[in-house]
């Protein structure tokens, strides 16, 4: 609660920032994995490290991601406390993947426009996509969302692909009639 955290920096400063349990998490991580968003702001007010990791390489915007708590996540990625595209130290697992695994919708929808790659493979091999079709379904909310996501990419891709191929296309088939020009006029003049 935040009264409590605030009178715990009242109280004891130097406390609150040396504040770390036995998995390696300070106040910080605490605050994001129980969405305590007005905690967070209040410790990190007080010098608590936001971008701090756990033993496992978990920062504060996995730690909400694998809660599901969207709102959290929202505020983490627009105070820029955290980097969607890090990985956890073992697992190699993005906040995605947790988000996914837990076959949480909004979050995954603020992590992917906040730039977070569908196509980030785990320590297993996994993407996103993978683990919410394996967890969810393939018709489950979370896995669409990943698909058609991931999909946009791919699409986006092949159709500056297919322009490229089209304008270079009119472009010899111009250079082809003006050499056309070229020699039919340089016959006849």
């Amino acid at each position: 609660n935040v009264q409590a955290v605030e009178d715990g920096v009242a109280v004891n400063p130097a406390l609150m920032l040396a504040y770390d349990d036995e998995g390696g998490w300070n106040a910080a991580l605490q605050c994001a994995f129980y969405g305590q968003m007005d905690c967070l702001d209040c410790v990190v007010d007080h010098g608590v490290d936001v971008t701090a990791l756990d033993d496992s390489g978990r920062d504060s915007l996995m730690l909400a991601a694998a809660q599901g708590h969207t709102q959290m996540v929202a505020h983490i990625i627009e105070q820029s406390f955290a980097d969607p595209h890090l990985r956890a130290h073992h697992s190699q697992a993005t906040a995605l993947h947790m988000a996914a695994a837990g076959g949480h919708f909004g979050v995954a929808q603020h992590l992917m426009d906040a730039g977070a790659l569908v196509s980030i493979k785990n320590a297993a091999g996994k993407t996103a996509l993978d683990i919410a079709a394996t967890h969810h379904g393939d018709q489950a909310p979370i896995t669409v969302l990943l698909r058609t996501r991931s999909d946009l990419v791919k699409s986006t891709s092949a159709d500056i692909s297919a322009t490229l191929l089209y304008y270079l296309a009119g472009f010899v088939v111009c250079v082809g009639f003006l050499w056309y020009l070229a020699s039919y006029f340089g016959h006849h003049i």
